[in-house]
């Protein structure tokens, strides 16, 4: 058994040297992936040497959220761009209900105890009932928050894209995989009160960590591409029937100035021009102009408000109204995107256009 464990150490230091050499970009999917890859080391580590301490109870639960955290970020850039709110919100409650359990671990020792001799027969003591309900609260948490994003990944709509298919698949097959661990986990603490209990849980978490591993190293090489981004897969794209044209794009948006109006987004903007697909849509604008619709929106506004600063019609105009004539709510909404696309500050540059 000892052979084994070794044996995922080793393999542990490779993938993490695979993952420092091969992932460029995004910089968050390598801390991911290096962070995932850790834990595994650490946690195997911990097992190898029979480390009897609470440091090894402090480790398990950031270890099943940590992972969990990365299987969601994976499935939610299949998904979307950017982490669901609930999400967020079911992780950082998970991981407040586990730190709570790791601080009465490492201060009230007397609440656990072991079976015997191996560091994985650990348990609580059945009077102190509540803490293993505290234990099994924020698992069952973890475990929700995958099985919904899972459900909401399967219900995507399927892509004829070669490299995106490719992706994909192997972010169900790693996503299951590291849902296995967490869940696994989560069952076997509660059944390690005799020998071959202790076997069977040291058995899966070898082999779920092999696994793994193993996928994570053999992971679709298109992450490894120095600028890697998941919508930029859509110029791949052989049987879109949606494009960018004068009719839904550039019409609306430059003649009519669409970027002018406040309450200017892309959901607004889809649902006028009869665009069905919204995400697909945007992907085709990032493509296009290597940019966010909203960024693109507020890139256009800065340059009209330029225009009408250099006009003399509104010589006699505040800041704060050349903003909002520009498509701004105020002055303070302008400043950031201002400083993005243009540099400095708005009354700098009145001020030297002005003289």
């Amino acid at each position: 058994m000892n052979n084994f464990l070794f044996s995922v150490l080793i393999l542990c230091i490779i993938a993490f040297i695979d993952i420092l050499i091969t992932i460029k970009r995004p910089l968050f999917t390598k801390i991911n992936f290096l962070v995932l890859i850790t834990m595994i080391f650490l946690f195997n580590l911990l097992i190898l040497n029979n480390i009897k301490s609470g440091f090894l109870l402090i480790f398990t639960p950031l270890f099943n959220i940590i992972c969990a955290a990365n299987l969601i970020f994976i499935l939610n850039s299949v998904i979307t761009s950017k982490i669901y709110s609930w999400v967020k919100i079911n992780l950082s409650v998970a991981l407040f209900l586990g730190l709570i359990f790791v601080s009465i671990i490492y201060n009230y020792p007397q609440v656990y105890s072991y079976y015997n001799d191996q560091v994985t027969s650990f348990y609580i003591l059945p009077k102190y009932w509540g803490i293993n309900l505290l234990r099994l609260s924020f698992k069952i948490l973890v475990i929700f928050t995958f099985f919904r994003i899972f459900i909401i990944f399967i219900k995507s709509k399927e892509s004829q894209n070669h490299y995106k298919k490719a992706i994909k698949n192997w972010a169900v097959k790693l996503s299951i995989l590291v849902f296995l661990i967490t869940f696994n986990l989560s069952i076997l603490n509660f059944y390690n009160h005799d020998l071959n209990g202790i076997i069977i849980l040291k058995s899966s978490i070898i082999l779920m960590s092999f696994v793994v591993l193993l996928g994570v190293i053999y992971k679709p090489k298109y992450l490894s591409f120095s600028k890697f981004s998941y919508n930029k897969l859509s110029a791949f794209d052989r049987n879109n029937s949606l494009t960018i044209s004068d009719q839904n794009f550039s019409i609306p948006f430059f003649n009519d100035f669409y970027y002018l109006q406040k309450d200017a987004n892309l959901e607004r903007f889809c649902k006028e021009n009869n665009i069905d697909d919204k995400e697909e849509f945007h992907d085709l604008i990032i493509i296009k102009f290597n940019m966010s619709f909203n960024n693109l929106i507020n890139k256009y506004r800065v340059e009209y408000f330029l225009d009408l600063v250099k006009s003399q019609k509104y010589t006699n105009y505040s800041i704060d109204a050349l903003a909002q004539e520009a498509g701004f709510n105020s002055r303070h909404h302008l400043y950031k995107p201002f400083k993005k696309f243009h540099g400095g500050t708005p009354s700098d540059f009145i001020y030297y256009a002005s003289n």
